[in-house]
């Protein structure tokens, strides 16, 4: 499967938006131009291993989140968007959210044994 640039920057783009991240700062925390990372964002430019692996780095996210689409069911889309909420969550309110995914569970399972 293909490497789906497009997709690859926007995903870029969302994670630097909600670090809180200008494209300059990203830039400057992984020593490239700023024209380069806009680049990267609206895929005119095709992005390395290792650039890849250092905007991920910086941005807090791994490099299979962001390319999620391009791997061949290595991560589910579920299991992406439930890091993605945890990881904006500080850390009563991930406690909070697992305890009510497991009592959700729970009552899934009691429902359909």
């Amino acid at each position: 499967m293909a490497i789906d640039y497009e997709a690859l920057g926007q995903r870029i783009k969302d994670a630097r938006k909600q670090k809180g991240y200008t494209q300059e700062q990203l830039a400057s925390a992984v020593g490239m131009s700023q024209q380069h990372i806009g680049n990267i964002e609206t895929a005119a430019n095709k992005l390395s291993l290792q650039a890849l692996v250092d905007i991920a780095d910086v941005l807090g996210v791994t490099a299979d989140a962001l390319l999620y689409d391009s791997l061949p069911a290595a991560v589910s889309t579920y299991d992406i968007e439930a890091k993605q909420i945890l990881d904006s969550c500080n850390d009563a309110d991930k406690e909070s959210l697992l305890h009510l995914m497991a009592e959700i569970r729970d009552a899934f399972n009691n429902k359909n044994a």
